[in-house]
């Protein structure tokens, strides 16, 4: 499929009927279509996330997960690291939340630390999500920090609080008539 179909080689059709073409040509363009949502999604995911097989071994990583935990984005790639490996690094993880996900396709949403530096720890919210319907279960796993979330809901709280401090004052420093602008 890579080196032929997908990439517009057409000495199949020679082999097929007319409406065997079509089909083809259908499903080629679903397929593509399809490919390009999952390489969108992943690259344009704004936190850490990988996915972990039935044998426990990471089989996708994005690049932030990489640079948020000092990771070899090629070795994670390449099936080189178990989520036993990374698990070490988190606190408060159930020991057995992936085994639940993958076995009786059990989700759930833990706050944890992760060890991003030796020595270094920061809070992470984990979500896990199983996936089935493929030939494998398998299981998503989502890191988001709580950093962020904390900045996050700072800047909102002063977006809700400026205005009204603001009135407040104005309110307090004398009399005020609906004809003036606060």
């Amino acid at each position: 499929l890579r080196d032929g179909l997908m990439h517009g080689n057409s000495n199949w059709r020679q082999h097929v009927g007319e409406a065997r073409i079509d089909e083809v040509e259908r499903t080629l363009r679903l397929a593509k279509k399809r490919m390009a949502l999952g390489d969108d999604v992943q690259q344009a995911l704004p936190f850490a996330a990988l996915l972990i097989n039935q044998k426990g071994r990471i089989v996708w990583a994005n690049q932030i997960l990489s640079d948020e935990f000092h990771l070899d984005h090629a070795a994670v790639m390449e099936e080189d690291y178990s989520w036993e490996q990374l698990r070490t690094r988190f606190t408060g993880v159930p020991v057995d939340a992936i085994e639940n996900a993958l076995i009786a396709a059990e989700g759930g949403t833990w706050q944890i630390q992760v060890e991003v530096e030796r020595g270094v720890c920061l809070p992470y919210e984990m979500h896990i999500s199983p996936i089935d319907g493929t030939e494998e279960a398998k299981v998503l796993v989502v890191l988001y920090s709580m950093v962020l979330m904390r900045e996050a809901i700072t800047e909102q709280a002063r977006l809700v609080a400026d205005p009204m401090r603001a009135a407040i004052q104005t309110l307090e420093s004398g009399p005020w008539s609906p004809d003036e602008e606060a």
